[in-house]
């Protein structure tokens, strides 16, 4: 019924919609927390993707359901669900087969997935605004460590078949992962903090002869964030990923989406980082991409830590690329130097070059703001007195704003 439900308000282009758990349970005449155990099993299974979305005050927004299909190749694994069993007197349906999914195929959904999650950008303190939930077909795509991705534990190669971020009685704790080991030992391990994962140095061959759930098949091939990556990647503030333990799936998908955008957790095109660095500390990798000596990328991996939603490498790739990183260490740096006097030349605060959006701590142009001011509602007219706060220099600091309808209105008018 629950799937029935979401297919009949999915839109044709995208394959998703916007709704509330509460939407579904009156749709269906159920119980709310029936509803919520209904779309986690959706999840499990692979047949759908949930995008959790906040306000800017931190308030939960309705969330955006993905359909998985062959329009996505069943999330990326090219899998076909199981065939509905109908009476004997119906007609056969024709069956599904398999889609061939390419390494460029993948690639594509986890543009496309962190594009999703991109849609409002982060909070001032970096936590995205959209996530995706823990355990979805998505979140898998994006994030390395996704249920049915391949990950390094104690030096042995093992696969996520859950994760999760939520303890007894509901209440938040690291996001943790259980493990069933792929070597001759064999075995598996339950509460595995993430920090204690590595990414494989190199992209496994799936088995055919074993059944591969929808991210067995990139293994570590894929980061995130978000939200998830977050990330992309990937979102929501609390709780984080949407709470319950999510059990391994056997096939997802995800809708096609018509512009391209990095995720903020994204591994591609970093000059610094085509050499791939998959596997190593996050201490090493800031160090790789910076001058920064051994207690200064240390305090700086602390400083970045709580920010990670999906891939720590990811994260601080991104945030070389667009300068945040240098502009950390130099923050650190500040700290740690004798204070100068008042009113000297050593006294000048060092600061970002080049505009910047105060509200999604990103460089200008910055894709959130025309979202929200294309969208309207309350987050238009946040952006709206931000910019009205620039004062008479707000072209000059934002003038990727100064040109839409919204604002030369509102300047207009003022």
């Amino acid at each position: 019924m629950m799937l029935i439900r979401i297919a009949a308000m999915v839109s044709d282009d995208n394959k998703s919609c916007f709704a509330k758990t509460g939407t579904f349970a009156a749709y269906l005449d159920i119980d709310a927390r029936n509803a919520k155990a209904y779309i986690s099993d959706l999840i499990a299974d692979g047949h759908i993707s949930v995008l959790d979305r906040t306000h800017p005050d931190g308030l939960q927004r309705e969330s955006r359901f993905f359909m998985h299909g062959p329009w996505d190749a069943f999330g990326g694994t090219g899998v076909p669900f199981a065939e509905i069993e109908l009476p004997k007197s119906s007609k056969p349906l024709d069956p599904t087969p398999p889609i061939e999914v390419t390494p460029e195929t993948r690639a594509e959904l986890r543009r496309r997935y962190n594009e999703y999650a991109e849609e409002f950008g982060n909070f001032p303190d970096g936590t995205p605004r959209c996530r995706w939930r823990l355990g979805c077909r998505a979140h898998s795509i994006v994030c390395w460590y996704g249920v049915g991705n391949e990950v390094i534990h104690d030096g042995r190669r093992a696969r996520v078949i859950s994760i999760t971020d939520v303890g007894p009685r509901n209440k938040p704790i690291p996001e943790q992962v259980t493990l069933t080991y792929l070597d001759e030992e064999g075995g598996t391990s339950k509460g595995v903090l993430v920090e204690d994962l590595l990414e494989p140095t190199e992209v496994p061959q799936p088995n055919p002869s074993e059944p591969q759930n929808p991210s067995s098949e990139r293994g570590g091939d894929f980061t995130t964030p978000g939200v998830t990556k977050s990330p992309s990647h990937g979102v929501v503030k609390s709780p984080p990923h949407g709470g319950t333990e999510s059990p391994p799936h056997e096939s997802s998908s995800e809708p096609k989406v018509e512009s391209s955008s990095s995720s903020g957790e994204e591994e591609d095109e970093m000059p610094s980082a085509k050499k791939n660095h998959r596997g190593v500390r996050p201490v090493d990798l800031i160090q790789a991409l910076t001058d920064a000596t051994d207690d200064e990328a240390t305090d700086l991996w602390a400083l970045l830590r709580p920010q990670v939603k999906t891939s720590p490498g990811g994260l601080i790739r991104h945030m070389a690329q667009n300068g945040d990183l240098d502009y950390r260490l130099g923050e650190i740096r500040r700290e740690r130097a004798p204070q100068p006097r008042t009113g000297g030349p050593q006294g000048r605060r060092i600061t970002h070059t080049g505009p910047s959006c105060s509200l999604h701590s990103a460089s200008a142009p910055c894709q959130a703001c025309r979202i929200d001011l294309n969208a309207g509602g309350p987050e238009a007219d946040e952006i709206r007195q931000m910019y009205l706060s620039l004062g008479s220099n707000a072209a000059e600091l934002r003038p990727d704003l100064a040109a839409h309808p919204a604002i030369t209105t509102l300047v207009g008018s003022h």
